[in-house]
């Protein structure tokens, strides 16, 4: 069932409707897909940032227990044997 609207057009009046219809539905498509894709990117970001920040607040403590080794437990078992008794 065509509805009445549709009935009364014309073939070529049709098919402009259709053209239309699909840049719409083409745009808004994109529309939705390029938000999608800054949110992915901002995220992404976001992330980056946050990873950074982690590894720059671990690697002074990393570097802190290969200059230390009374604090390092592998280094307590390897410098063991070396202590006077």
């Amino acid at each position: 069932m065509m509805p009445a609207w549709y009935r009364r057009m014309n073939p070529r009046e049709r098919l402009l409707s259709w053209i239309i219809t699909g840049t719409i539905f083409l745009l808004l498509n994109l529309l939705i897909l390029s938000w999608i894709s800054g949110a992915l990117g901002r995220a992404r970001t976001e992330l980056a940032g946050r990873t950074s920040a982690l590894h720059q607040r671990t690697r002074p403590l990393d570097e802190t227990r290969r200059m230390d080794p009374e604090t390092s437990t592998d280094s307590q078992e390897s410098c063991g044997s070396l202590r006077p008794a």
